[in-house]
């Protein structure tokens, strides 16, 4: 996911990087932040989606219900816009499909947490800042 992600954002945040003594300042709050985040949202977008969608629907149809709603939050999130909507979809499809066939989070949030802390690091030097 990294390596589709890195180039997403380096040509949609326009980093500086002569600004690169922020990430080092702000790693603490990003490494943070990036735990707070990827638990949140593994227990909105999939944990409590799929516990009650399991007698509703097939499994495979809960996956694309939670990967659709997950992706969809994401249009003014990172990534944003209809590119980032279908990156976020297809990354919550895999974490979902994780969550379904090992009967647990760990995978999703550990892949997750590690894809904020690239979100978060390209912020830091977001040209905006």
């Amino acid at each position: 996911f990294a390596f589709v992600l890195a180039p997403y954002l380096y040509l949609t945040v326009h980093p500086n990087f002569k600004a690169s003594g922020r990430i080092l300042r702000t790693l603490p709050w990003s490494f943070a932040v990036a735990i707070l985040n990827a638990a949140s949202e593994e227990f909105q977008f999939r944990s409590v989606l799929l516990a009650h969608l399991r007698g509703a629907f097939r499994a495979g149809e809960n996956i694309l219900l939670t990967a659709a709603f997950f992706g969809m939050n994401h249009y003014y999130g990172q990534p944003s816009g209809p590119l980032g909507v279908l990156m976020a979809g297809a990354a919550g499809w895999i974490w979902a499909r994780s969550m379904i066939d090992t009967r647990g989070g760990v995978w999703a949030f550990l892949i997750h947490m590690t894809q904020d802390m690239v979100i978060f690091t390209f912020l830091a030097v977001g040209a905006g800042m």
